[in-house]
């Protein structure tokens, strides 16, 4: 398969009105049939999402680009298996899933400084208070990368991207029962760092992380 050349479409940018209009349902057809154009629309309307999604999974790294051209290479492998029984950007969401629970069990779960996940700051707050977040995020983003896949992307899911319980089970083929467990657990094992970092524990109370 030749390699795929991805970039995002910048905000207010459009490449035709045409596209804008595109039905998901007849886009999602389309790309299964594979008609380059549609994929083309399909890549440029999720890319963002996928980015960011990656970026706070297995965080910003030189081979990030490579797991995203992977996460769409199973996409378009696998588009045909697409039933409707979801929303497409939750069962796009789940290879996102897959593919960074993938990359982590082949470091073994190994923490380095390049692992750490893309954390979105609460707007509207002083510079002084951006700088105090910014020292608890990296604790957060560290205890992260430290944490099992499935608990670390319960919580990436949950909080960071804000999708309800429901829509995180299905991107993680878990029950709803084990996905809220995992969110707890991951919550916990911050918490009971807290004690030991004064950062954490204010970024914490504070509600640095969107929630």
């Amino acid at each position: 398969m030749a390699r795929m050349v991805l970039h995002a479409v910048p905000t207010g940018t459009h490449t035709r009105g045409s596209d804008d209009d595109y039905p998901w349902s007849e886009l999602v057809r389309a790309s299964a049939s594979g008609d380059e154009r549609a994929r083309r629309v399909l890549v440029e309307r999720t890319l963002p999402m996928v980015h960011r999604m990656m970026s706070r999974l297995v965080g910003r790294r030189a081979d990030h680009d490579d797991l995203v051209q992977t996460v769409y290479a199973r996409c378009f492998r696998s588009l045909q298996t697409f039933r409707g029984d979801a929303k497409f950007t939750t069962w796009l969401g789940s290879i996102c899933v897959n593919v960074a629970s993938t990359y982590w069990q082949q470091r073994k779960n190994h923490a380095s400084t390049d692992d750490v996940p893309e954390l979105m700051l609460v707007d509207g707050k002083s510079p002084e208070a951006q700088i105090a977040a910014r020292a608890g995020l990296r604790i957060v983003a560290r205890l992260l990368s430290e944490m099992t896949p499935a608990l670390r992307s319960a919580f990436v899911l949950h909080v960071l991207e804000g999708h309800d319980i429901d829509t995180v089970a299905a991107m993680s083929g878990t029950s709803v029962g084990a996905t809220y467990k995992a969110v707890e657990r991951a919550r916990q094992q911050l918490e009971a760092q807290a004690a030991k970092h004064p950062d954490l524990a204010r970024f914490l109370s504070e509600g640095s992380v969107r929630s």
